[in-house]
């Protein structure tokens, strides 16, 4: 919780007490208690700065951005999970899953972890994609989660983490080494990825190491994307990701009074991830890792 205000709340040091006699004393007794009872008066009249009085001198208290839902509703701890999925003792069976040109999936008990792997023949493609598609409802926000390693970055390597299949939603992705995110839609009657906002055009945190947080995104590390989506039709959505412990966000798609239609299809979509060869590698045997995911409400 953020205290906007201009000047500074003075900190309330904790006291000396003085020490313990080994008996009984009544002068000790009240020293302590003279020393307890200035403590708690300090204590007592800090908390009453944060009282809302009605008078100017109330200290206005502010939420940052990423404890709000993406319709600016305080988010608490009681999310309706609409799905998740792990790889724990074996593959998770929700997924599909498609390879070609000697593409190959498989699935690492040790590490919890499906392994999406491509040779270096161009179009080598792995993908993995919910069965399910996740129902949106208007008017609530609804919170992406999904966990992975990518493959080191290489000339026609492509490799996509998101909400997303074939004609709508949003994603990752990196393309010979270079990061994006991408606003994917089919409102003109076929797939479109011309809102793909480069790494560094985000308008949030850019994880190069110059942005608010100090981090620079290593995406051959476990990393942890999320997405909020505020749609019906012509809402925000937000994406970034959970480094720390802390929502960062990193780029933010703002739709209304900017678009002459919805932003995209539907938001009811699966979860998907894809790794493909766009043309010939130098390296083979590269592969994304799948680890976890869920899809909240």
């Amino acid at each position: 919780m953020l205290v906007t205000i201009n000047s500074q709340l003075q900190q309330v040091p904790p006291p000396a007490l003085p020490i313990a006699q080994d008996q009984y004393s009544k002068d000790y007794q009240e020293k302590f208690n003279n020393v307890l009872r200035l403590y708690f008066n300090r204590i007592n009249s800090l908390l009453g700065q944060f009282m809302a009085n009605g008078s100017s001198s109330a200290i206005p208290i502010s939420f940052p951005p990423t404890s709000l839902d993406a319709f600016g509703r305080l988010r608490v701890s009681n999310p309706f999970t609409i799905f998740d999925s792990q790889n724990r003792y074996s593959k998770d069976n929700q997924f599909s899953e498609f390879t070609a040109n000697g593409g190959n999936i498989s699935y690492d008990e040790d590490q919890s972890t499906v392994f999406l792997a491509v040779t270096s023949t161009s179009g080598s493609k792995a993908v993995r994609q919910s069965y399910r598609v996740m129902p949106y409802q208007p008017g609530k926000g609804l919170l992406v989660l999904a966990t992975f390693v990518m493959a080191m970055a290489q000339a026609n390597l492509r490799q996509r983490v998101g909400y997303f299949n074939v004609e709508n939603g949003v994603f990752f992705q990196q393309l010979g080494g270079v990061n994006s995110f991408v606003l994917r839609t089919s409102t003109s009657g076929s797939p479109n990825d011309a809102r793909t906002v480069n790494q560094a055009d985000w308008n949030g945190d850019k994880l190069d190491g110059t942005g608010t947080s100090g981090i620079t995104l290593d995406t051959t590390k476990a990393q942890i994307l999320w997405m909020d989506f505020e749609w019906l039709g012509a809402g925000s959505v937000r994406c970034g990701f959970i480094i720390n412990g802390e929502y960062i966000i990193c780029h933010t798609f703002n739709n209304a009074n900017d678009q002459d239609k919805v932003y995209m299809t539907t938001a009811t979509l699966p979860i998907r991830y894809e790794i493909e060869a766009t043309a010939a590698l130098a390296a083979s045997g590269v592969a994304l890792k799948q680890i976890c995911s869920t899809v909240i409400s």
